[in-house]
């Protein structure tokens, strides 16, 4: 079969997100490819980061879309990969994004969905798998904020929190 990304590629991919937003991760495992994963239309590559200088056992997992070539989603917490794989999350990335954008067009939420989005193991106050969008508001913002960050409970398909970035 044949694929549009490599291991150097995808692996590039998630190495240029760290590397563009700041964050302190460095790469801990080169792009592993699957033929299939929850939420991805076609063929994955998973590239596995950790937080540099800490003890925290949990792992971000970039989950990239050989198809677009993008990062579709990142996926955070200790063991990530094998849990989804052992039970599979309720919502796939498109029902998670069309919540928010539900919630644009109706008013309660202004602003555009950034990408990627996160997936949690757990996160805040959610005890399940959950999923966190970040909608970034149009300049300027009178109170410096840039967003909201949208806390969905994947057992409950809601929006359980919003919180300003």
């Amino acid at each position: 079969m044949k694929t549009n990304l490599n291991e150097e590629k995808a692996t590039a991919l998630a190495q240029h997100y760290i590397k563009e937003h700041n964050v302190p991760w460095v790469i801990k495992a080169h792009a592993l490819y699957h033929q299939s994963f929850f939420s991805i239309n076609g063929n994955a590559w998973i590239v596995e980061a950790k937080a540099q200088l800490s003890i925290d056992e949990r792992s971000n997992n970039f989950i990239i879309s050989d198809e677009s070539g993008a990062i579709e989603f990142i996926a955070i917490g200790k063991d990530i990969i094998n849990k989804i794989n052992k039970k599979h999350p309720k919502l796939n990335t498109k029902k998670a994004i069309e919540i928010v954008r539900d919630s644009i067009e109706k008013g309660r939420l202004v602003g555009e969905i950034e990408k990627p989005i996160f997936f949690y193991e757990n996160v805040m106050d959610i005890s399940c798998y959950a999923w966190v969008i970040d909608v970034k508001l149009p300049p300027p913002s009178q109170f410096g904020l840039i967003g909201d960050a949208v806390f969905i409970s994947d057992e409950s398909g809601v929006i359980e929190d919003i919180r300003n970035l």
